[in-house]
């Protein structure tokens, strides 16, 4: 079962342990006995999986600071050392979605 955290308006916070279905339901206070409404806080990570608890960190740095390369990359190279051959994979064709492809096909 989840712990979830309370807080009374006389006595502050406290934390039970409640099923799931229970969750969001008001609890009496473990002092006073007076119905309190739970507390939505972030969860404990500090038990978490260290490579999972990395992963959602990555997740969320990137979606405010994502991660731009700087250096160009390298150039490919045949078995024998020879530059390879650059391969032009543009697709030549009319688009649908672009507006003046559109228009030229009428």
């Amino acid at each position: 079962m989840p712990l979830y955290e309370y807080k009374c308006d006389d006595h502050g916070h406290f934390e039970e342990f409640q099923s799931m279905s229970h969750g969001g339901k008001p609890v009496a206070c473990p002092i006073c006995g007076q119905m309190s409404a739970r507390v939505y806080s972030a969860p404990n990570v500090a038990l978490m999986d260290p490579a999972q608890k990395s992963a959602m960190d990555r997740s969320i740095q990137s979606r405010y600071e994502p991660k731009t390369i700087s250096r160009p990359k390298k150039e490919l190279v045949q078995k024998d050392g020879r530059p390879a051959k650059k391969v032009q994979k543009a697709y030549r064709g009319a688009r649908s979605w672009v507006m003046e492809s559109a228009s030229s096909a009428l």
